[in-house]
């Protein structure tokens, strides 16, 4: 009865003699394996991670774990001591019993694994044989023998005692190796003669796609791949990273750690990753006296404009940026009018410390340090601006600049304050 041989490219990228593994499945396992301690079967993902400096694939579960050196039968339970590959003969390895590839269909001895099987003539076909050279242990139902490989190696052989690994009454018991195979990936177990009832089901697992469960559902030699470290699965499975479904909010995880970043424009005022970037500045405002927004114009006769509702996002950081206003003043021909402009900033009890500095001047460095104010929480406080000489037709731009007066004093929130100018 002929078997289907194992798909040795699913082991070339897992795992080799020596433990070399591909960078993606160590980036994996390195996060999914933090708590081993490199002693014998832990899992591994190279061979710095084990106190032996040996990791070995186990067939038995079809993934990494650490292994000691052996020079006779001296291996735990169910551990058989063989060489570590077919061309190294002087370092011998504890290997799993089930070798994972007994009895499977082979051509050459790469289709028996990467280790020390060897592909063997049986009957009219190639089969894979464990190599028992060390000490002669063999699985039950099967016998050491010194047998010739089709590629003319001669050594020491688990042969099935009943001289050929198809199932018949006659070999009862007899275990062999077998896969279950789909578009997710082939996964690895035994199955066992039953005499007349044939062979039982094969103890592989069915391979499927993998999720967030502590399993290796594609049996690709990985744990939770893909999704151990992502905002769903951040620190373990189904610890999801919350905030980044917010508007203006973005969040990944990095190290086992979720982290919230704001779009440009929004600000996380609380620190809070749950409730995302919740600050939207306004944009109600230019960012320097170059893009000042406008509010509007009029002379000394007497004129007020105001813009309410206006934001400086702080983070948790302190950080809020400034915002830039200007208007335009005008002192027309006429000795009725007098010239008293003026720019006054109101802040909410709720809100921040604030600073409001005024020139005319597209330069601050420019500005007369005397046109500043500081407005605390709850106050309100007027700039009186520079005049414009009586009846002689002049006009001014005033710029307007208001920040926080102290960011590293500044509490995190997303209040407003009113801004007006004009004139008395």
């Amino acid at each position: 009865m002929k078997l289907r041989r194992f798909l040795i490219g699913s082991f070339i990228l897992v795992g080799c003699a020596g433990g070399s593994t591909s960078s993606t499945n160590n980036s994996t396992n390195n996060s999914t394996n933090n708590t081993s301690n490199g002693e014998f079967g832990d899992s591994c993902t190279r061979d710095e991670d084990c106190n032996s400096m040996h990791c070995i694939l186990w067939a038995a579960d079809f993934s990494l774990h650490c292994t000691d050196e052996c020079t006779t039968q001296n291996c735990p339970a169910d551990f058989t001591c063989r060489q570590s590959s077919r061309d190294d003969v002087s370092l011998s390895l504890c290997f799993p019993d089930e070798s994972g590839f007994q009895c499977t269909d082979c051509e050459i001895d790469s289709h028996c694994g990467q280790y020390s099987d060897r592909c063997v003539t049986v009957g009219d076909s190639g089969v894979c044989l464990s190599d028992c050279s060390i000490g002669g242990k063999c699985n039950e139902g099967y016998i050491c023998l010194p047998k010739t490989s089709i590629a003319g190696y001669s050594g020491n052989v688990c042969v099935p005692q009943t001289g050929g690994c198809d199932c018949t009454a006659g070999s009862v018991g007899l275990t062999v190796s077998c896969t279950n195979e789909n578009t997710y990936g082939s996964c690895s177990g035994v199955k066992q003669c039953l005499g007349d009832a044939g062979w039982s089901d094969c103890s592989a697992l069915v391979p499927s796609e993998e999720v967030c469960d502590g399993v290796d559902n594609n049996c690709n030699g990985s744990i939770d791949e893909g999704l151990i470290g992502t905002p769903e699965h951040c620190e373990q499975c189904d610890t999801p990273c919350s905030g980044g479904d917010i508007e203006g909010s973005d969040v990944e995880c990095l190290n086992a750690q979720c982290v919230l970043t704001c779009e440009d424009g929004y600000f996380d005022t609380d620190g809070e990753n749950s409730t995302g970037c919740e600050c939207e500045d306004d944009t109600e405002s230019g960012t320097t006296t170059s893009s000042a927004l406008l509010l509007g114009g009029g002379d000394d006769c007497d004129f007020s404009i105001s813009k309410s509702n206006v934001k400086i996002p702080v983070d948790e950081n302190g950080y809020g940026s400034a915002d830039y206003f200007k208007f335009d003043y005008e002192n027309p021909w006429g000795i009725t009018c007098l010239s008293y402009p003026y720019a006054t900033l109101s802040v909410p009890s709720s809100g921040n410390r604030l600073k409001m500095c005024a020139g005319t001047s597209t330069s601050e460095s420019s500005w007369n340090s005397d046109y500043c104010v500081t407005v605390y929480p709850g106050q309100t406080q007027t700039i009186d601006l520079e005049p414009i000489g009586p009846g002689n037709g002049d006009s001014l731009t005033f710029y307007l600049k208001i920040e926080l007066d102290s960011p590293s004093t500044s509490q995190p929130d997303c209040s407003s304050y009113t801004v007006t100018c004009g004139d008395e």
